[in-house]
């Protein structure tokens, strides 16, 4: 690349040579690459405060000493991201750096300059930001020399009409479209899960549909679904953002259940996205209300529930696992079973592999029992709580253990093993209810409850 000390002539900063008109080839494949891509342009953001006032220093410096020897326009790029991005341009001090970089924006600008900040205006897009004004005001005046398809951006969406509320515009079209992320691709919007712009018409989207799923609407749950998770090779939306909806499609069911379908859906798809909170409790699932986890995990206990009997019915041929479920499911459909795991001997595990291949949905994760008995290693375990108690149901004659009520140190859901010896030994406060399979069974395990 050449450096801009052997290209600056005037004030402005000059381009840089531009690729010859053939082959045709070379442009169409690269405007491909481009929009497969949106990100190969883009300098690397830094979060790294002290990095940017770097940054902004030495270009400043720079400009008032119009020294430009071995600074090339990747280097702009680099600086007017981390400055534009980190608020430095607020400072009085680099007020004169902060119009230098807006006036390099221009029809005869670099093109490639350009794009990087389009970008960042749409990245940092604030109705009450003296810089998106800015920006746009550049930005609109050669938007047509960038070389992006995003005529349907300016001319329909109006993004460089501030006052037109433009992240409105966009939110309109999400909830007109059938699948609101690929629908803005074809608008010319590589990022539709960015920030700034779409963080706010994202809100806005989410907003609108609200209604609409709490009433149980499938193409309002379908379209948001969509919205989260876009497939193919894009990522599922990540963040506080990817939160408000979750609370947004959970939130209705607090009280009641859509229909099964619905709520095969929504699950299976959450799941998908975002894996089983019971066992990665990272990423998006803190960023979601305490409600919405809770009716993620009575879902996810219901279906466990489920399973685990169809597990042990071919693992144990006991003639007690009707009773046994009948219990456990009336205590689910009275809302008092709210969260359930389990683990599975090596034969269990074989025959929940085989019935994960054979379902739809999520593959349903589970424990392994690690038990050092070989007779204890043939058990598979169901963990539950029931109110505030947890309750540990097991195959091959283990009992019934219903702990005290409150928080446990020694007995904690959704780890990747357990031990039957670790139950048995556990003594002191904590010590477990031992509850036979015989005699009047249900009602003890009640009682205890």
């Amino acid at each position: 690349m050449t450096p801009l000390s052997e290209l600056l002539t005037q004030e402005r900063l000059p381009l840089l040579p531009r690729m010859p008109a053939a082959p045709v080839a070379a442009h169409r494949a690269a405007e491909e690459i481009r929009r497969c891509w949106p990100n190969v342009e883009t300098v690397p953001e830094t979060d790294d405060k002290a990095l940017a006032l770097k940054l902004a220093e030495e270009m400043d410096r720079r400009r008032r000493d119009k020294d430009w020897q071995k600074f090339y326009w990747a280097d702009v790029m680099r600086t007017a991201s981390a400055f534009l991005g980190d608020g430095l341009w607020r400072e009085q001090r680099f007020g004169d750096l902060l119009d230098f970089l807006l006036f390099q924006i221009g029809p005869g600008a670099h093109h490639t300059y350009i794009r990087a900040m389009f970008r960042k205006y749409l990245e940092t897009f604030d109705p009450q930001s003296e810089l998106t004004r800015k920006l746009a005001g550049v930005l609109k005046t050669c938007w047509q020399e960038m070389g992006l398809p995003i005529s349907r951006l300016v001319c329909h969406f109006r993004v460089f009409d501030i006052d037109a509320a433009p992240h409105q515009t966009i939110a309109a079209h999400m909830e007109a479209e059938p699948n609101p992320f690929h629908a803005l691709r074809k608008e010319g919007l590589e990022a539709p899960h960015g920030s700034g712009l779409m963080q706010l018409a994202h809100r806005h989207f989410v907003s609108k549909l609200a209604p609409r799923v709490a009433d149980g609407e499938p193409e309002a749950i379908e379209k948001l679904l969509d919205w989260l998770n876009p497939g193919g090779d894009w990522k599922p939306l990540q963040g506080l953002a990817a939160g408000t909806a979750i609370n947004v499609l959970l939130k209705p069911w607090n009280a009641r259940d859509p229909s099964q379908k619905l709520k095969n859906t929504i699950k299976t798809r959450l799941i998908t996205a975002y894996e089983d909170l019971r066992i990665n409790d990272v990423g998006v699932w803190p960023t979601c209300s305490d409600g919405a986890r809770r009716v993620i995990l009575r879902w996810l206990a219901e279906e466990t529930v489920e399973v685990f009997f169809d597990i042990v019915t071919k693992v144990d041929h006991s003639h007690m696992w009707p009773d046994r479920k009948k219990l456990w499911v009336e205590l689910f459909k009275e809302d008092r079973l709210s969260q359930a795991w389990f683990a599975l001997s090596k034969p269990g595990a074989v025959i929940a592999r085989l019935l994960n291949h054979e379902r739809e949905g999520a593959s349903l994760k589970f424990a392994q029992n690690e038990s050092l008995k070989r007779c204890d290693r043939m058990k598979c375990l169901l963990i539950m709580k029931i109110d505030d108690h947890w309750v540990v149901e097991g195959s091959h004659n283990f009992p019934t253990w219903v702990f005290p009520s409150g928080n446990l140190s020694t007995l904690k859901p959704y780890e990747e093993r357990y031990r039957c010896e670790d139950i048995r030994k556990i003594s002191g406060p904590e010590q477990p209810k031992r509850i036979v399979h015989i005699g009047d069974w249900r009602n003890k395990v009640l009682s205890n409850l």
